[in-house]
């Protein structure tokens, strides 16, 4: 069977398998096993973020299951075909893959950089096709790096490389795009756009994405299944949703002063003060999400199981002004902007935080 062949299975094979993988490295005849029987399908045309603290094995996971370090145990498949099977260019041809490693560039521009992406399919001389062509110039545009095309890639700031190098990735075409902690050196801006270039690939190319990110606000907005690896290296996946509510997010980052919420789907600060509780209403959905964030940057319990508040905040808004009632202890104060908000709430947070603790 001709190589191209090999690389044509049926639509309905998954894109990735692995089963009972343990991953790590080996020293001599010695292995450190980091990761134990593992077992995941990623299908065509599905938006995967994989998310875990420093250290979770991420890194490993990705590298093993792309072929550029070998299992310890267990099976990798591209396209139902085993990883260790496949050539070199074979798997260039099924996974296109942007790590963190330093890329020497040399004198190469943006346009060079990109081209690189093709080269799996030119021929004994590398030359490129004008559909080569085009296929570069449409991953430029994709990743916002037109204009950008002649600058020298060694000029480029961290997250101008960061885009050139995902474009590459975009310009070869696999199956399987895997970017490894691709938001690392972008603006928030920015951040978001890799996620919707991500979850657009997977939507209307069919591609089979990977995005390792310490984002988790981000892959739990644009992400349909999250992969986590906790601080033990035990690995679970699901949809966001079912991985927030289920402990999942919060057993694999949770430590003595930080907390997963899965009320809000946000990383909070625990604090060894008195908690303070407060009840917020009101009729404008714009002003009333952004009284929330205040009251929770101020340390705020918002809403408490027990119903019970310190204090209840009203909203209301018109036209553009927007203006609150702030009540406590059966006294209520007004104010007419967020700053003035913030320091009465303060106040009242303060004053709370000096009185005893009944207990």
């Amino acid at each position: 069977m001709k190589s191209s062949e090999a690389l044509s299975p049926p639509a309905a094979t998954a894109v990735l398998e692995a089963c009972g993988l343990s991953a790590g490295w080996r020293q001599g005849k010695s292995a450190t096993r980091l990761l134990r029987n593992i077992t995941l399908t990623l299908p065509p045309g599905r938006f995967v973020a994989l998310v875990g603290p420093n250290g979770a094995g991420k890194s490993t996971l990705l590298r093993t299951l792309v072929g550029m370090q070998s299992p310890l145990a267990g099976t990798v498949r591209l396209r139902g075909l085993p990883i260790k099977s496949l050539t070199v260019e074979d798997r260039a041809r099924l996974a296109a893959c942007v790590f963190t490693d330093r890329f020497d560039s040399g004198w190469f521009t943006v346009s060079d950089i990109v081209s690189f992406g093709r080269y799996p399919y030119t021929d004994a001389r590398n030359r490129l096709t004008e559909s080569d062509r085009e296929i570069v110039s449409e991953a430029i545009r994709e990743t916002g790096l037109s204009g950008f095309e002649s600058r020298r890639f060694a000029e480029l700031s961290d997250g101008e490389k960061q885009k050139a190098l995902t474009a590459r990735a975009v310009a070869q075409d696999a199956p399987l795009l895997v970017l490894d902690e691709p938001t690392a050196f972008l603006d928030a801006p920015a951040r978001i756009e890799v996620f919707h270039l991500a979850a657009r690939l997977a939507r209307t190319r069919g591609k089979a994405v990977i995005v390792s990110t310490h984002d988790v606000d981000l892959a739990l907005r644009h992400a349909e299944e999250l992969w986590i690896l906790d601080r033990e290296h035990r690995f679970s996946s699901g949809a966001p949703e079912t991985m927030a509510l289920s402990g999942a997010l919060g057993r694999a980052f949770d430590g003595p002063v930080v907390r997963f919420d899965p009320a809000s789907g946000a990383f909070r600060a625990l604090s060894e003060s008195v908690p303070f509780a407060v009840g917020i209403s009101g009729d404008d959905p714009v002003a009333l999400g952004w009284t929330f964030r205040l009251a929770e940057r101020l340390g705020c319990v918002i809403e408490p199981e027990d119903g019970h508040y310190d204090a209840s905040i009203k909203v209301s808004r018109t036209g553009h002004a927007i203006s609150w009632e702030l009540e406590a202890a059966g006294k209520v104060t007004r104010a007419a902007s967020f700053e003035t908000l913030a320091e009465l709430l303060g106040r009242l947070i303060d004053s709370a935080r000096k009185r005893p603790d009944p207990t």
